[in-house]
């Protein structure tokens, strides 16, 4: 049951993250996977306080005051690393799924969306080891299925992928604010 509910979760982080990860503007810092040079840090001027989003009139409004309350204390690359982990992830399962299946990949999850979404990987530059090791078998696994596109290769790529869905559901767990990131 468990792994059924962090499959949902990541499919749902996914159908989410393949709207946003590929509208971003080449220059723009998503696109880049860049960030602010330190930021992210608590405990900054201007940052809002668990009693200053309960304050807040609206539901919407509190939500928004805790995501960015919950921001404030995941380091920036970890936070950008991460949704571009996941999401690429979720590319990289969609076209896998359908190479499996025999189907043609899904429009937002062929070559070049792929391509692009490795390159954001690669500029990522996440601090925690974790995610270092995701990335780093993220980036291997993009890199041979590149070269193959059979039936095959695509089941390699499934099995591998749920190791990398494990260590981001490990980081999640030792990181929950990540969670409170994501639109409900």
């Amino acid at each position: 049951m468990r792994v059924r509910f962090a499959a949902l979760a990541l499919a749902a982080l996914v159908i989410i993250g393949i709207g946003a990860c590929g509208g971003s503007d080449p220059g723009s810092e998503a696109g880049q996977g860049g960030e602010a040079p330190e930021g992210g840090e608590a405990g900054k001027a201007g940052e809002p306080g668990r009693a200053e989003c309960e304050r807040l009139g609206s539901e919407s409004a509190r939500e928004d005051c805790e995501r960015a309350e919950a921001a404030a204390h995941v380091p920036a690359a970890d936070r950008v690393a991460y949704y571009q982990l996941a999401t690429t992830t979720g590319l990289l399962r969609a076209a896998s799924v359908a190479t499996a299946r025999g189907d043609p990949r899904p429009p937002k999850a062929g070559g070049v969306e792929l391509a692009a979404a490795r390159d954001r990987v690669a500029k990522s530059r996440p601090r925690d080891g974790d995610l270092r090791a995701v990335r780093r078998r993220l980036l291997d696994l993009l890199a041979s299925g590149g070269r193959e596109s059979s039936r095959r290769s695509a089941r390699r790529a499934l099995a591998a992928l749920r190791g990398i869905e494990r260590g981001l559901a490990s980081y999640l767990r030792r990181e929950p604010a990540n969670a409170s990131l994501l639109p409900d």
